[in-house]
């Protein structure tokens, strides 16, 4: 590798790693979701390949409420090789805005055998079930349950989100 091509992929890390500090952090500033943006669209350009560029464009969205665009984000990056808890998790609330029930379990499937003790996968299993009311879907309760069940295995004994995982388990079980 050239030092040329090594200093342009280092530039390139660094840029991603500060742009998702930003998103890490933007709550405390809306302008950070812009900054951010801003960075990865520069570093688009120079490194398309690589999938952490798109999984940041796809948080963009998906914090601005543009799930379509999210998700088209986030399976270019999983189609580069993407692989973690929180690329799943958000492309499971995507698919979750548009009612597809089967990918939406898939994906959050994916993301809590990626980080079983992220709550934020648990959070985001939750709010699937919640808003696709799948209790009341005969067809896809039984993958629910299973899903569901793997949730209570690996929730954390914080008693907050342990009731929230069992709620969720009574509703479809019993419905």
């Amino acid at each position: 590798m050239s030092d040329a091509h090594e200093a342009q992929e280092n530039t390139v890390e660094q840029v991603i790693t500060r742009a998702r500090n930003l998103l890490d952090d933007c709550w405390d500033d809306e302008n950070d979701i812009d900054r951010a943006e801003r960075l990865l669209q520069d570093v688009m350009f120079i490194a398309p390949e690589r999938g952490a560029i798109w999984q940041g464009l796809g948080d963009v969205r998906w914090l601005n409420g543009e799930h379509d665009i999210a998700l088209a984000h986030y399976e270019r990056a999983r189609d580069l090789g993407v692989d973690n808890a929180a690329l799943w998790g958000r492309m499971a609330t995507s698919y979750a805005e548009f009612h597809q029930r089967d990918d939406a379990l898939a994906a959050i499937d994916r993301a809590l055998r990626l980080a079983p003790a992220d709550e934020s996968a648990l959070d985001y299993f939750i709010l699937i079930v919640s808003k696709l009311k799948l209790w009341n879907e005969p067809t896809v309760r039984e993958q629910a349950l299973r899903v569901a069940n793997r949730a209570e295995e690996l929730a954390s004994q914080e008693l907050f989100v342990q009731g929230r995982v069992i709620g969720i388990l009574v509703k479809l079980r019993t419905w």
